[in-house]
């Protein structure tokens, strides 16, 4: 009965995603709405949606896709994920949502960004590309911080990389690109991160996907909100001050959900939510 009754809320606002769910016979989780309702919301259009494994982010960002579709019109997806993943993406999409995509290597995915160029906006494309088939060279990092024809010219990825960093077209190259096992990124030295932060410059919409967005620290976590905003979790004194300062409504959230509720800790919870700049 509850599942009804989540069903039939969201079927005025996710016409697209109940469609497809019906279409594709899709086994129905209302969890599963959770991120797509989180993005409509969003006013960056970003998200990292970090469920545990086995729980659906395949399903999660797919519907997103869908409702971007529906909602304005989104044209082109590019997936970057780990090379063991790309047949996995293009099943999965074929199977549960009816979306034909082609996993393509560095040279087909310029290919299509050339294409994109000559056509105009129309031009459309699901595309499932690697981390490691798109990085650029170490060496040439530098060179991605300058629009393409300012410095010395680099090597085909970084000189694609640049133009994508630095797109001068009124339209985007990509409505939305999605990075799977987005941990890959947490590094902000390493040449994946700096893949990350090319593509997510001029993205319509981004989504990282990852069950495991804090591997050693929360320094780990900053780098992947770093590629959602930037310009909001623009330092990691600004990201410790806004986890200190949201500690004690996660102790009021965690006293509400134990049975029974834990009083003493949300008393302490409500308190410390007082004292807090954001909150009070």
């Amino acid at each position: 009965l509850r599942r009804l009754i989540t069903f039939e809320k969201l079927k005025g606002t996710l016409h697209a995603v109940i469609y497809s769910m019906e279409a594709a016979q899709i086994d129905f989780y209302p969890y599963q709405f959770k991120p797509v309702i989180k993005f409509i919301n969003s006013p960056t259009e970003r998200l990292i949606i970090a469920d545990e494994v086995g729980l659906g982010k395949t399903i999660e960002s797919a519907l997103i896709w869908i409702e971007l579709q529906a909602r304005r019109h989104a044209k082109r997806l590019l997936i970057v994920c780990p090379k063991i993943l790309g047949e996995k993406w293009k099943d999965e999409l074929r199977s549960k949502f009816l979306l034909d995509a082609r996993i393509v290597d560095f040279y087909e995915l310029k290919s299509e960004v050339q294409e994109l160029k000559k056509t105009g906006p129309a031009h459309s494309f699901n595309l499932i590309a690697t981390y490691t088939g798109l990085r650029p060279s170490k060496s040439e990092l530098s060179l991605l911080n300058d629009p393409p024809g300012t410095k010395m010219t680099g090597s085909e990825k970084t000189e694609f990389l640049r133009e994508i960093a630095h797109w001068s077209l009124s339209y985007e190259p990509f409505d939305l690109v999605i990075f799977d096992e987005a941990h890959y990124m947490r590094n902000p030295a390493t040449t994946t991160f700096h893949l990350g932060e090319c593509l997510t410059e001029t993205a319509g919409a981004v989504l990282c996907v990852s069950a495991t967005p804090v591997n050693n620290s929360n320094t780990d976590l900053l780098s992947l909100l770093r590629l959602t905003d930037k310009d909001f979790f623009e330092t990691e004194g600004l990201f410790n001050y806004i986890l200190e300062s949201n500690r004690s409504t996660v102790q009021a959230i965690n006293a509400l959900a134990r049975t029974p509720v834990d009083m003493q800790l949300l008393q302490l919870a409500i308190k410390g939510m007082g004292e807090s700049e954001f909150i009070k």
